[in-house]
């Protein structure tokens, strides 16, 4: 699992304005949810950016996305289902 401190900052920029976008788009965009989680991951979904996944939870009621973690695609998925 990466934070977006252990990134190059243009990665972690990247993250960020993209995750923003998501955000002000949230009604308007399909979002893809992770499948067969443990249930406290329940609704995980993820966006592709580069190599990487970000991790994401909408809270509609809120109307907030929260940023969960961010991964390499090839390998992080693993860590998730334990």
């Amino acid at each position: 699992m990466d934070t977006l401190q252990e990134l190059d900052r243009q990665l972690a920029e990247r993250i960020l304005r993209k995750m923003h976008w998501v955000a002000a788009n949230t009604e308007q965009i399909r979002h893809k949810r992770l499948r067969n989680l443990p249930p406290h991951l329940e609704g995980l979904c993820k966006c592709r950016i580069g190599s990487h996944r970000a991790l994401y939870l909408i809270d509609h009621n809120e109307r907030r996305i929260t940023l969960y973690d961010v991964l390499w695609r090839k390998g992080g998925y693993k860590e998730l289902y334990r």
